[in-house]
C-alpha cells in the first residue's frame, strides 16, 4: 500500500466521511461520544491507516507485509468498497432519519415499560459475574487456569487435563460487561460511583485473567470514564483520573498480549517479569491492531470471486451456542455446536489463511464480512444498516435522557448491535443469550408484576 494514491485518497475520504457522522452526532447529544467509543477502531483501521502508509509516514505492519507477500497489492475494489461503506453511512445515519424516529418511539415505548432498578441489577451482573469468574478459578486451580489461559485462547485445550468442560464458565462470566448499561443513572444519581467502578475494575481484572482479552479494559474502564466525563463530572480529579486510566490503557495495550503468561511464569514458574515487546517500530505494532481491517476486506473480495459468497457455518450455528458443546455432544447433535466446527467451515480461519498464518486469530469483523458476501455493493448495504441501527439508539438516548433511570435501555441495544456486528461467534452467541434472558425476565415481571406498572403519562412523555 505504500506510495498508492488510491489508497491515500480513500482513506481521507472515510476520515471525512466518518467525521461529519461524529461532529453531527456530538452535537446532537452526547451519545455521539459512545458512537465514536466504538467506530475509533474502524476509523483507524479503514481510513488513518491506508493514509498514512500510503505516503509512508507509518511502517507497515507485518502482517501486512506478509498479507501481500502471498496476494499481491490490494485490489482497486477494495478501496471502492470501503469508499462506498462510508458512503453507506452517510445515507444510514443521515438519510433514513425519519425513518429511524419512528422505530425509536419502539424503543422509548419499551424502555417506559421496562422501568427496573439500577442499582440492584448493577450488583446482580456484577456479582454474577464474578461468581462464575470465581467458580472457574476454583474448578480449574489458579495456577492452571492462568498459566493456560493464554494458550485456552488460542484454541489449545491440551494443557488443561480434561477441564475443557468448564470452559463454558468464561462464557458467563462475560455477564460483567453488561453491568456498565446501568452506569449512566449510577453516575447521574451520583451515589456509590466509587464502589461501582471498584467493583468494574474487579470484573474486568477477572476476566482479563480468564480470557487475555484485552477489549475488557476499554469495554469497561475506558467506557466508564467517558460516561463519567459526559455527565458533567469534569474536574481536577477527573482529569487526574483520567489520565491515570489512559496511562494503564497504554501499558495495557503495549503489553497487555502477553502480560497473563509473563505474570503466571513470575508466579508459577519461579521466573522474572519479562514484559515481551514485538519486534517492530511503534507505528507498526500500534497500526498492527487496526490495519487487518483493510486486507481482511481484499480477502473477502478475492475469496468471492474464487468461491463465491460466504457465510460460515460457525457464524450460522453461533445463535445456538449460548449452550456448551458437550451438552450437543451428549445427544449426538455435535452438527448444532458451533465450537464443534471443522476449522475450513469458519470465518476466522478462512481469513487467516490469507495471512498464511495456520491460526484463526484474524477476524474479518463486520466491514470484512459485507465483502465476502458481496464485494463493493455489499459495502453500501452494510454501512447504511450499521449506521441506521446507531441513529436509530441515538434518537432513543435523546427521547430518555430526562429520565436517567431509563438510559440502560439504548445502552443495552448499543452493546447487543455491536457484538453482533462483531461476526464472531462466541460474541455473537452471548450476545444471543444475554437479549433472550433479558426479555425473558422483562416477560416474568409483567406476569408476576412485581412492580407498578408505567404510567401512561411517562409513556407519553418518552415519545415525544
Amino acid at each position: 500500500m505504500l506510495w498508492n494514491p488510491l489508497a491515500g485518497l480513500c482513506g481521507l475520504l472515510f476520515c471525512s466521511m466518518m467525521a461529519l457522522i461524529f461532529v453531527s452526532s456530538v452535537r446532537r447529544s452526547s451519545f455521539g461520544w459512545l458512537i465514536l467509543f466504538i467506530e475509533y477502531f474502524y476509523v483507524l483501521g479503514l481510513g488513518v491507516f491506508p493514509l498514512l502508509l500510503s505516503v509512508g509516514v507509518i511502517d507497515a505492519p507485518q502482517l501486512a507485509v506478509d498479507y501481500e507477500s502471498q496476494n499481491g497489492e490490494l485490489a482497486v475494489a477494495t478501496f471502492v468498497h470501503i469508499f462506498l461503506y462510508g458512503l453507506g453511512a452517510l445515507f444510514g445515519y443521515f438519510g433514513a432519519r425519519p425513518l429511524a424516529r419512528k422505530v425509536s418511539l419502539r424503543v422509548a415505548s419499551f424502555a417506559a415499560d421496562s422501568k427496573i432498578n439500577n442499582y440492584a441489577w448493577f450488583y446482580i451482573v456484577s456479582g454474577l459475574s464474578i461468581l462464575f469468574s470465581g467458580l472457574y478459578f476454583n474448578i480449574m486451580g489458579l495456577e492452571n487456569a492462568v498459566v493456560n489461559a493464554s494458550f485456552a485462547r488460542g484454541g489449545d485445550f491440551s494443557r488443561i487435563g480434561g477441564f475443557e468442560q468448564y470452559q463454558f464458565l468464561k462464557t458467563l462470566a462475560m455477564i460483567g460487561v453488561f453491568s456498565m448499561v446501568f452506569v449512566p443513572y449510577i453516575i447521574i444519581d451520583g451515589k456509590h460511583i466509587k464502589s461501582t467502578f471498584l467493583i468494574i475494575a474487579l470484573v474486568a481484572f477477572l476476566f482479563y485473567l480468564l480470557n487475555v482479552s484485552r477489549t475488557v479494559f476499554f469495554d469497561t474502564l475506558v467506557l466508564f470514564t467517558i460516561l463519567y466525563l459526559i455527565f458533567g463530572r469534569f474536574n481536577f480529579g477527573s482529569i487526574i483520573y483520567s489520565i491515570v486510566i489512559f496511562l494503564f490503557i497504554i501499558f495495557v495495550f503495549w503489553f497487555g498480549k502477553g502480560f497473563v503468561y509473563a505474570l503466571s511464569v513470575y508466579l508459577f514458574g519461579g521466573g522474572d517479569l519479562d514484559l515481551i515487546v514485538q519486534n517492530e517500530s511503534a507505528s507498526a505494532i500500534f497500526f498492527g491492531q487496526f490495519g487487518f481491517l483493510v486486507y481482511s476486506i481484499d480477502a473477502g473480495i478475492r475469496n468471492f470471486f474464487s468461491h463465491g459468497p460466504l457465510l460460515s457455518q460457525d457464524v450460522l450455528l453461533s445463535p445456538l451456542g449460548f449452550l456448551p458443546s458437550f451438552a450437543y455432544s451428549a445427544v449426538g447433535l455435535d452438527f448444532l455446536s458451533y465450537q464443534l466446527v471443522d476449522q475450513s467451515e469458519c470465518l476466522s480461519c478462512i481469513n487467516t489463511q490469507y495471512f498464511s498464518y495456520d491460526d484463526c486469530t484474524i477476524p474479518p469483523h463486520f466491514m470484512g464480512v459485507s465483502a465476502y458476501l458481496l464485494p463493493v455493493v455489499g459495502g453500501f448495504f452494510f454501512g447504511f444498516v450499521r449506521f441506521f441501527i446507531y441513529s436509530v439508539i441515538e434518537i432513543s438516548w435523546m427521547r430518555l435522557r430526562d429520565y436517567p433511570k431509563l438510559l440502560w435501555v439504548p445502552l443495552f441495544l448499543l452493546f447487543i448491535a455491536h457484538r453482533l456486528m462483531l461476526f464472531i461467534p462466541g460474541t455473537i452467541s452471548f450476545a444471543f443469550f444475554v437479549l433472550v434472558a433479558l426479555l425473558f425476565i422483562l416477560k416474568l415481571r409483567k406476569v408476576v408484576r412485581v412492580d407498578n406498572p408505567p404510567s401512561s403519562a411517562l409513556t407519553s412523555a418518552v415519545q415525544r
